[in-house]
C-alpha cells in the first residue's frame, strides 16, 4: 500500500490486524504489525489483543507484547495481561498460564 502512495493510520492498521487475527493469519498480522512499530504508530491494547488472541505460542506472544508494555497505563495493562491468559489457555499451555499466575501472585 505504502508503494501505492496510502499512507495508514492506526484505525486502518486496527480493521486489518483484526480481520486477519479473525482468520488466524498471523504471520500476516505481525506483518502489519511491525509495519506499524516501523512507521511509528503504536498499538492500542485493542490491536496487541487481537495479535495474542491468533498467537500460535508464546514465542508469538512475547514478539507481540515485547517493550509494549512499559508505556500502558494499569487498566490497559490489566487488559493485556488477561489477553496473554487467555491466549495461553486457548492454545493449551496450562503449565505456563499457571507459573505466569503463580509469579504474579507472587507463589512462585
Amino acid at each position: 500500500m505504502k508503494k501505492m502512495g496510502f499512507v495508514m493510520d492506526i484505525f486502518d492498521y486496527g480493521v486489518l490486524i483484526e480481520e486477519f487475527s479473525r482468520d488466524k493469519e498471523i504471520e500476516k498480522a505481525i506483518e502489519l504489525y511491525e509495519d506499524m512499530n516501523v512507521s511509528g504508530i503504536h498499538p492500542g491494547v485493542k490491536i496487541l489483543s487481537d495479535l495474542i488472541s491468533c498467537a500460535r505460542d508464546e514465542r508469538d506472544m512475547i514478539r507481540i507484547v515485547e517493550g509494549r508494555y512499559e508505556s500502558l497505563d494499569r487498566k490497559a495493562w490489566m487488559l493485556l495481561y488477561n489477553s496473554v491468559l487467555k491466549g495461553l489457555t486457548n492454545n493449551c499451555s496450562t503449565d505456563i498460564t499457571y507459573h505466569l499466575l503463580s509469579a504474579s501472585a507472587g507463589l512462585d
